[in-house]
């Protein structure tokens, strides 16, 4: 990181930003295009989960590379000045690599859409039908590696 003084080196405060953010834009790659899109997500020990409908390019781009990255910030605001170049943002973010995977079975399904839903709605105990379950497709990113940085003034 060019500017240590930004860099945030606590696993405690790494988690609160994966715990606080609401979009988790992924990075994905196939054929040396890459693409970029803005998810929901639920963060849970050392991975993130996502769902999707079962087609779309999206998929298309996982199902040929599973690496992907990630990147999700909080506390966002713009930090206004006299002169145009001292404009700035306030921020806290992570990015970072990992493995996507799909998720089979619908208990393991169930437990990632209660990790998605605690994100946002603060509890995990959501009773969802089995249809439901049976027809969304549930990702699992493992994390292998993320920095954070930050900037407030």
């Amino acid at each position: 990181m060019r500017l240590k003084k930004r860099e945030i080196s606590c696993s405690h405060e790494l988690e609160d930003i994966l715990n606080l953010g609401t979009v988790c834009r992924l990075g994905l790659c196939r054929d040396n295009v890459p693409y970029v899109v803005p998810m929901c997500y639920g963060y849970s020990d050392g991975c993130l989960y996502f769902h999707s409908a079962g087609e779309g390019l999206k998929l298309e781009f996982i199902r040929s590379n599973r690496l992907a990255c990630f990147e999700i910030e909080t506390d966002v605001s713009v930090k206004p000045a006299e002169e145009a170049f001292r404009w700035g943002m306030n921020y806290r973010s992570v990015i970072g690599y990992g493995n996507l995977e799909e998720i089979p079975g619908r208990e393991d399904k169930l437990k990632a859409m209660n990790v998605l839903m605690k994100q946002y709605s603060g509890t995990d105990n959501w009773s969802i039908s089995d249809q439901r379950i049976d027809n969304v497709l549930i990702l699992k990113l493992r994390i292998t590696e993320m920095t954070g940085k930050k900037s407030f003034k």
